[in-house]
């Protein structure tokens, strides 16, 4: 003969336990999500951290180059804001940038002969003078003074240096936006 099983009276925990764990997974799931989203946002941070980085090496690489080359060859920068000439592109880090100058020349003051003004900015398609030495797209400005003339030499000169340039310079700013 068959027999049906006897059913306890009353309730146990077992269901109430079950539950608790499930709770208590959910709520460490959220948490671990909540981590892996905040190391992920690090990572993005990190990466355009690395970018700027990297933006600001080769501007800073470019202008020492173009101060280096416009300190003993004065030509490189034209003597008029008004009168533009082409930029130095230079490529550092596969970043090209365009380093624009223009010189004030006071050959007849001593100590300062010539006041170079640069501006770098990443290489574009619309890249212009204009465009580069507006403060809302340049991305470091530096103003230097030259003096071309060897401290023998007394007599305020009327034209620009041609040979032995470059005997002093002094960087007055160095302005990164």
């Amino acid at each position: 003969m068959f027999t049906a099983p006897t059913r306890r009276q009353g309730r146990d925990n077992r269901g109430a336990s079950l539950i608790l764990a499930m709770v208590f997974m959910v709520v460490c799931s959220l948490g671990v999500l909540g981590l892996s989203a905040s190391a992920a946002n690090d990572l993005n941070n990190v990466a355009k951290f690395s970018s700027a980085r990297v933006l600001h090496t080769a501007e800073s690489s470019a202008m020492d180059l173009a101060l280096y080359l416009d300190r003993y060859t004065p030509t490189k920068c034209p003597i008029s804001p008004l009168v533009q000439g082409t930029p130095m592109s230079l490529s550092i880090d596969n970043v090209t940038i365009d380093v624009w100058c223009s010189t004030l020349s006071t050959p007849s003051k001593s100590p300062v002969s010539r006041q170079v003004t640069l501006y770098a900015c990443p290489a574009s398609a619309n890249d212009s003078y204009a465009y580069c030495s507006d403060p809302t797209h340049v991305n470091l400005t530096v103003v230097a003074q030259f003096n071309d003339y060897a401290t023998t030499y007394t007599a305020p000169r009327s034209s620009l240096c041609t040979a032995n340039c470059g005997d002093a310079m002094t960087v007055n700013s160095w302005v990164f936006r």
